[in-house]
């Protein structure tokens, strides 16, 4: 059984879209805090958990990159996204917080397709493609 809850939401599609791209530079500042945290500890910085923060972070970084080279979308379109949520009053999990931003993409991926935005296709693309490779560690 799943441990979370899929929620069909209708949101504008300019709004989901920076909201996304927001939620990803949240993720990337975690694990950046997380790795600087590690770097501080001596007998931490050479360990595999460091390795996979900076990989996870190095990660969320190039996705931002290319999603920051886009322009802004003003589109009021509605539309239709698929969100993750845990059960309950449980928090939100990073992977569980970077699939919802990469959902709202995937829609947004569609609709400038159809528009034929070649340049904002391949932008988005790229960047879904780095951030789809992230593994988050876990705490321990």
């Amino acid at each position: 059984m799943a441990r979370y809850k899929r929620l069909d939401r209708e949101v504008l599609l300019g709004e989901a879209l920076a909201d996304a791209v927001s939620e990803v530079g949240l993720l990337q500042e975690e694990m950046q805090n997380w790795l600087d945290a590690l770097d501080d500890n001596d007998g931490l910085r050479e360990t595999m958990k460091h390795d996979e923060v900076e990989e996870a972070s190095d990660g969320l970084l190039r996705g931002l990159e290319y999603l920051e080279g886009l322009p802004a979308v003003r589109s009021k379109k509605k539309v239709r996204v698929v969100e993750l949520r845990p059960y309950g009053r449980k928090p939100m999990p990073r992977w569980m917080r970077l699939q919802n931003a990469v959902n709202v993409m995937e829609v947004a991926l569609d609709e400038f397709e159809e528009q034929g935005d070649v340049d904002f296709v391949d932008n988005l693309r790229d960047a879904m493609e780095e951030l789809l490779g992230v593994e988050f560690p876990g705490m321990f």
